[in-house]
C-alpha cells in the first residue's frame, strides 16, 4: 500500500517494499553512508557550540575554558551527543550486518540491530574500546534514548538534573568514529571471525 502526503512543507512518499529490497537497503554500505552524514551533522553542532562559546568570551561573559561547555547557552552540546550516538550506532550496525547478514531478515531488523547500546554493539562488532571511548559510548547511548532528545528522562527516577561535559568528548568521538569508518571492511572481517 502506498501513502502519499503533500502539504505546504513538502512531500512524503511512503510505500511498502519487498523484503529483498529492504535487505538491500540495509546493506553495510548503506549503514556506513548514513553514519557519515550523522558524523558530519554532529560536527556541525560542535562548530556552533564553539562559535557560541567564542561569542560568550568576546562579550565578557563568565566562561573560563573551552571545557566549560555545560553553561545553559551551550545546551545544544547535548544534541552533539545525540547525533554522535546515531553516527556510531550506524557505523557499528553496518559492521554487524556485514558480519552477520541474517540479522536483516524478512524485511525486519533483528536482535542487536534494534539496540541503541553502543558498548553492546561494539562488543558484537568485536571492537575494543579505551576507557574514554567506553565512557563516551555509555553517555552517547544514554543521550540517544533520553536526555539528548527529550526535556526529561524517560523515567522519573532516572531524570538528568545536571550534566557536565568536557570538550575532550569531541576528540574521543571523532577518534573512535574515524577508527571505525576507515577500518570498516577490516572490522567486518574481524567480527565475522569473532576476533
Amino acid at each position: 500500500m502506498t501513502e502519499y502526503r503533500k502539504n505546504k512543507i513538502g512531500k512524503l512518499h511512503e510505500t511498502g517494499i519487498p523484503a529483498q529490497q529492504f535487505v538491500a537497503f540495509a546493506s553495510p554500505i548503506s549503514w556506513h553512508r548514513s553514519s557519515q552524514h550523522l558524523h558530519r551533522a554532529a560536527n556541525v553542532v560542535v562548530e556552533q557550540v564553539v562559535r557560541d562559546w567564542q561569542d560568550q568570551v568576546a562579550t565578557g561573559q563568565r566562561l573560563r575554558t573551552p571545557d566549560d561547555l555545560s553553561k545553559p547557552h551551550l545546551d545544544i552540546f547535548k544534541q552533539f551527543f545525540l547525533l554522535a550516538a546515531f553516527a556510531l550506532e550506524n557505523v557499528l550496525k553496518g559492521i554487524v550486518v556485514g558480519a552477520n547478514p541474517t540479522l536483516v531478515h524478512e524485511g525486519t531488523l533483528q536482535g542487536i540491530l534494534t539496540s541503541h547500546d553502543l558498548v553492546a554493539l561494539c562488543r558484537r562488532a568485536s571492537i575494543s574500546l579505551t576507557p574514554e571511548e567506553s565512557r563516551f559510548c555509555e553517555l552517547a547511548s544514554s543521550a540517544s534514548v533520553s536526555w539528548g532528545r527529550y526535556p526529561v528522562s524517560t523515567k522519573a527516577h532516572q531524570n538528568v538534573t545536571s550534566l557536565s561535559l568536557s570538550g575532550s568528548s569531541i576528540a574521543v568521538f571523532n577518534g573512535l568514529y574515524q577508527r571505525l569508518s576507515t577500518g570498516f571492511f577490516e572490522h567486518i572481517q574481524a567480527a565475522k571471525s569473532g576476533t
